[in-house]
């Protein structure tokens, strides 16, 4: 624990009796994060403008014929974040004029973490995080929109939690936390509060039963994670696959990125009745559940599941069509699986956008 987290906690200890007033706290981390957030565009603005200078001083100097007649060489193909998916050049930030699920960008990131998974829907998107414990962060063009990005966690809400109204940069802001759940002794909490006009955003956690921690310390450990998301760069979700064929009126309702040393991707789509998804990872992550095909699709080996799963091996690669409580015609499932087409490319940045183009 460092002395913020120290000085939040015993802050927090102090008022566990009264009202809880986070406010100046809250506002002082934001204003870290923005600084350092700074720091880092003015640090790589700087370098590109040194960069720059030292580029021109050097072609000044050659003469006429010399190297800097030769044609320059082609740009390097961008090389993705280590873990995170392929940045989108070009595309606003959020304030910038990038908004919450805007053509399946990710427009969030949380600092120190390794291991995390992208989701973008429309007017919302989602970042989990695992550690520790599992961070949630996400955004919304709307409350009720982020209210989508928090039901997308999966987590189930103990009732009657508790809440503290906040105001964070002259905004209004909400600090809420659960009680103890008697069943095993776990709790939850999250913080909302809108970081740019027109966007609002939270911070999940949940933590588990520890007899060494009290609501206060649960609260200081929300606010110190809050304090680690990020607004200032944008990802694009892209897909190691391509669907080749898909049932009529499908549509895309989100997109999913899972980073990590072996990236992959899920996106969910609908028909208007039914829903499915689909995703393509590596052989090896089902060696416990290999593929046992059971049917095919001219002639393509498929395993078929009375619920809906359709798997089937590709190279390397194993194809999963995951459906809803609507299930598909089994012979539209079939044909999906068969027609997805994998990408081998191990580095995102050469993975597709749109699957369906």
């Amino acid at each position: 624990m460092n002395r913020t987290d120290e000085s939040i906690m015993v802050a927090l200890q102090d008022r566990a009796d009264g009202g809880v007033h986070v406010e100046d706290l809250l506002a002082g981390a934001l204003q870290r994060g923005q600084r350092r957030r700074l720091v880092r565009r003015t640090l790589a603005g700087s370098a590109a403008g040194v960069l720059a200078v030292a580029v021109i001083g050097a072609v000044a100097v050659f003469p006429r014929g010399g190297p800097a007649d030769v044609a320059p060489a082609a740009d390097p193909p961008p090389v993705s974040p280590a873990g995170r998916p392929p940045l989108a050049d070009g595309a606003p930030a959020l304030g910038e004029g990038g908004t919450a699920g805007q053509n399946g960008l990710f427009h969030l990131d949380h600092e120190g973490t390794t291991n995390a998974t992208w989701r973008s829907g429309a007017g919302w998107e989602l970042m989990q995080t695992s550690g520790s414990s599992v961070v949630h962060t996400a955004i919304g063009d709307s409350t009720a929109n982020l209210d989508k990005a928090l039901a997308a966690t999966g987590m189930e809400l103990t009732p009657n939690p508790t809440s503290t109204p906040l105001i964070v940069d002259g905004k209004a802001a909400t600090l809420v936390w659960s009680g103890m759940n008697p069943a095993d002794g776990a709790r939850w909490g999250y913080l909302r509060w809108q970081p740019v006009t027109g966007t609002w955003a939270l911070v999940f956690t949940s933590f588990a039963a520890d007899p060494g921690t009290n609501a206060a310390t649960d609260r200081a450990k929300l606010l110190a994670l809050t304090e680690q998301a990020r607004f200032d760069q944008v990802y694009r979700c892209a897909v190691n696959f391509r669907l080749t064929w898909v049932p009529a009126a499908t549509a895309i309702t989100s997109c999913e990125f899972v980073g990590g040393a072996q990236p992959w991707a899920r996106v969910h789509l609908s028909t208007g009745r039914a829903t499915y998804s689909v995703n393509v990872t590596a052989a090896a992550a089902t060696a416990a559940k290999p593929v046992n095909p059971n049917t095919d699709y001219s002639g393509t080996p498929l395993e078929y599941t009375d619920a809906g799963r359709v798997r089937r091996v590709a190279g390397a690669q194993v194809v999963t069509v995951d459906q809803g409580d609507v299930l598909l015609a089994k012979n539209d499932a079939l044909h999906l699986a068969a027609a997805v087409q994998p990408v081998t490319a191990t580095d995102p940045a050469g993975w597709p956008a749109d699957p369906l183009h």
